[in-house]
Parts: structure tokens; sequence; C-alpha cells
């Protein structure tokens, strides 16, 4: 799946969210960045060591319907996104202001592309990105276009495309609440 690109935002038939137990483990907003070192772990080759982990964090956030705010991407300060808040990227956005952090965005051809979340940024020589789920589905549109429902989670993670967040060097994982 692609952060890139427009379509239909993909709709859960499901009202029941069931969020699996470590998701629920840390959703009152603990920032944590880990410095890379050289110590050895033994973990498993498929998941990052401790160490390995860039970024992660994990909170909720309250979403107002209606709403909207605006982006400037970094690579063309003339343009402005307007998104709503209620959107995936609205739901970063919140994060960011609780968690402290920071995110960019940058305009391509297909619309806003989430490009770096707290300097963890796209890689052009791999490709490897920030790839968005929402209650464990893979989305179907970029970040500014898709629809939250109230409690829906939303998992951020920096890999190759098919990678996973439990593989991943960075991960973001938000619970939304959305509530006027």
């Amino acid at each position: 799946s692609m952060i890139m690109g427009a379509g239909n935002a993909f709709v859960n038939e499901s009202e029941d969210v069931l969020m699996p137990p470590k998701q629920l483990m840390d959703l009152h907003g603990v920032h944590e960045v880990r410095e890379i070192s050289d110590s050895s772990s033994a973990t498993p080759l498929s998941s990052p060591s401790q160490d390995d982990i860039q970024f992660t964090w994990s909170g909720s956030v309250t979403l107002a319907p209606g709403e909207t705010f605006t982006v400037v991407p970094f690579n063309d300060k003339t343009t402005e996104y307007v998104v709503n808040r209620t959107s995936a990227l609205g739901a970063l956005d919140a994060a960011s202001v609780l968690g402290e952090f920071e995110y960019t965005i940058q305009k391509t051809d297909w619309g806003p592309f989430l490009y770096s979340i707290d300097e963890v940024v796209y890689n052009p020589a791999t490709w490897d990105s920030w790839l968005y789920r929402v209650n464990g589905e893979d989305a179907q549109v970029g970040v500014a276009g898709y629809e939250l429902e109230d409690g829906d989670l939303i998992e951020l993670w920096y890999g190759a495309w098919g990678s996973t967040p439990e593989t991943a060097i960075g991960v973001v994982t938000i619970l939304s609440l959305i509530h006027i």
C-alpha cells in the first residue's frame, strides 16, 4: 500500500474496534527517542533491537469533526493543503503537538506525501517511507484523505512497502477519539 495516491477511502463495516493488548499497553502519550548504539542484542533478526528503534510514540488524541488545519509542504512554501482534522493526518498532527515531535509533508504530483516524522525521513534510494494502517487494515488512500471514525486505531511505521510495524525502526500509534 502506498501513502500517496487517491482513491476511495476504505470503509470499516464493523462498529466494534478490538485492540490487541500490545496496543492497550501505552495509550497515555509517551514520547520516547532512543539513540542508535553499537551494543548487540539477542532479539531475532526479523525485529529491530531496542537500540535500533529511532522513534516511537503512542497515545490518544481527541479530534473535532468539521474542523480543518493547514499544512505547508517543505519543498513548496507557496502551497497550502487544507486537511480535515478528522483525517489520519489530522490525528498525526494532533499527536505531534502532544508528543512534541515534528513531521513534514512533501508536495508531489499525487498530492501531499508524509515525508518525515521526528527526523526519520523518506529514503529515495530504498523507498523506505512512513506507511500506515487503520484498525489493522492497510489504507488505500493517502494520510490526508483517510477519514477516521471514533475509536479508530492508526499505526504509522517507517519501512519498505510490505513491511509491518513489528519490524519497523519508527512507529507512531494513535487512538482517535472524535468529539464535538
